[in-house]
């Protein structure tokens, strides 16, 4: 059974809107209350033991190397930071002049200064990867891994947006080459599967209080083999062997404890801390990353179409994850218009570098999303200048000049529009419902999709275009199938003059009613209908809210094209 929202979990008020985990998580009942034990014991220091001092940190060490599939728990560390893991594993790195560390472009500092430092104590080189025009980021990735890689360096995810990263094949092409794969998982770590078995990584360095609530200030690392018999930053009591016998501390012990005991950092066993992280990683796991991915593209999924259709630039669900994804906003934006209303709406999010970064968990509902949505929207449309068509002749040829859509409809210039038709393989044809708001034909049930081709754009691309706003869905202009240019010139009665060529296409399809995702401003409903009830309909154009009466040939025409396909 999919996972429904968590919020009675969570001390978050009604009138604030948290889409910002990625930078603090909230903490959930439980982690309260288990560090108000910790605060207890601290307060009544007679009652701990000395076992207290090792074995919730065995127990929490246990709870991270399930999650991300470890089987032995000895190679967990249980540290501070981000930054005080990746200089473990940077200290204890040997290279050769002239190799090279790879880091992805814009990458979080606290794996930036640590591979700057090695490479400039080696005479090494950073090199910096980013997307190549056309080029996703893991084609990048492979192509810069060569016989002078030494390391790479990335996460599982881009921190400011949200780009997956394949790190199964990177991790093989990084094994070709016996180059070291050390990821940064604090911002997919919990949220998003991760499988240490599976990409078989040098090194997994993880916060702590972001995905898996913990408390500010604590992390995790897990070291592969490489890294058995390395060095810590630090040497404390606790990583020795046998340090669990108070008695004998000051028989200093030469041999630390096995695998990555040795990187824990002091102090690991705070009793505050370590109740708080073990509250938090039960959860965590019982909710399971899987579900917790699903729920957050359940919730997320129509506000990312929606804000697509205002102009931004959101990655295709494929390429990105759903508990954080970047927002590119259109060029001209007001951005500090935007921080303020959000501020003033109590809308909590982050913008990094060129994204406004939302990412959002099981206290979220959809309703949230649909605040910002409309705190975007209420900024970006007092910016968005008025859509401009292109006037054309009686042949439906561009005639160099362009017009407001208000005046193309107010004077009723010639102009083209694109129309849409999905069919699937049982001959079954998509209808959409206009929206009730729409002031020409309102809740008339017609063409799959339809729109106007905006100025000096063609009408493939239109279509797509259409199709990704409408119905939410990502087609390719060689999907299109033309099956001709229809006229139609109709007067309706609130004055609007409709002159159109309609660029018909029909378009074959294998997704149900459900995988559709509507633009309610556009759209009030869809359905498929049977070739026998189209033609029902058809019969009876006029009286039945379905299509144009004065269009019927127009539609039998469309209806035989789909039948010559799939006969």
């Amino acid at each position: 059974m999919p996972l429904q929202h968590q919020k009675r979990r969570f001390d978050i008020p009604e009138h604030i809107t948290y889409l910002n985990i990625a930078s603090q998580s909230p903490a959930f009942q439980a982690i309260y209350d288990a560090g108000l034990e910790g605060l207890k014991q601290k307060n009544r220091p007679y009652t701990i033991l000395g076992s207290d001092y090792f074995e919730p940190v065995v127990t929490l060490k246990k709870l991270f190397a399930e999650l991300v599939h470890v089987d032995d728990y000895n190679r967990i560390a249980t540290i501070p930071s981000v930054s005080y893991g990746m200089a473990t594993v940077a200290n204890n790195i040997t290279l050769n002049e002239g190799d090279e560390i790879l880091l992805i472009d814009e990458q979080f500092p606290s794996n930036y200064y640590s591979w700057k430092n090695l490479a400039d104590r080696y005479k090494a080189t950073i090199k910096t990867i980013s997307p190549i025009d056309g080029e996703c980021w893991d084609t990048s990735i492979l192509g810069a891994i060569t016989n002078k890689t030494a390391v790479v360096a990335m996460g599982q995810i881009h921190w400011s947006n949200g780009d997956v990263f394949d790190l199964k094949i990177i991790s093989k092409k990084t094994k070709e080459y016996q180059a070291l794969l050390i990821i940064d998982g604090s911002q997919s770590v919990g949220a998003l599967p991760f499988s240490v078995k599976e990409i078989q990584p040098d090194a997994l360095i993880c916060a702590g209080y972001k995905w898996l609530f913990g408390p500010y200030g604590c992390a995790y690392a897990y070291f592969g083999d490489y890294f058995d018999h390395g060095k810590p930053l630090e040497e404390n009591w606790s990583n020795r062997l046998y340090s669990e016998n108070f008695a004998a501390l000051t028989n200093y012990q030469p041999e630390y404890k096995p695998l990555a005991n040795r990187y824990t950092a002091g102090e690991s066993g705070n009793f505050i801390y370590v109740k708080m992280q073990i509250a938090a990683l039960k959860q965590v796991i019982e909710w399971s990353p899987k579900a917790i991915q699903a729920y957050c593209r359940s919730i997320s999924l129509k506000a990312t179409q929606q804000l697509i259709t205002l102009g931004c630039e959101i990655k295709p669900p494929e390429q990105r994850t759903h508990h954080l994804f970047g927002i590119k906003l259109p060029k001209g934006s007001d951005v500090s218009a935007l921080r303020a209303t959000l501020q003033e709406q109590h809308i909590s999010v982050s913008f990094r570098g060129s994204y406004i970064r939302v990412s959002c968990h099981l206290f979220n509902t959809e309703q949230d999303f649909k605040h910002l949505v409309n705190c975007i929207t209420s900024v970006l449309k007092k910016n968005i200048l008025e859509e401009y068509i292109d006037i054309v002749d009686k042949n439906g040829n561009p005639t160099g000049v362009s017009a407001p859509k208000s005046e193309i409809h107010t004077i009723g210039h010639l102009h083209n529009t694109a129309h849409i038709w999905f069919f699937n393989s049982e001959g079954n044809v998509l209808l959409q419902q206009r929206a009730a708001s729409k002031t020409i034909c309102p809740l008339l049930w017609d063409v799959s999709v339809a729109g106007h081709i905006d100025a000096g754009e063609t009408p493939e691309r239109a279509a797509v275009r259409e199709v990704n706003e409408e119905i939410g869905v990502t087609i390719s202009e060689d999907e299109l199938i033309k099956v001709g240019v229809f006229e139609c010139f109709n007067t309706h009665p609130n004055g609007i003059i409709d002159n159109e060529f309609h660029h018909t296409y029909i378009v074959e399809t294998n997704l149900w009613i459900n995988d559709f995702i509507k633009q309610d401003e556009e759209v009030e409903d869809l359905k498929y209908v049977s070739m026998l009830e189209f033609h029902d309909i058809l019969d009876h154009i006029g009286v039945n809210n379905h299509f144009v009466p004065s269009n019927k040939a127009y539609y039998e025409h469309v209806i035989e094209a789909i039948l010559n396909k799939i006969t």
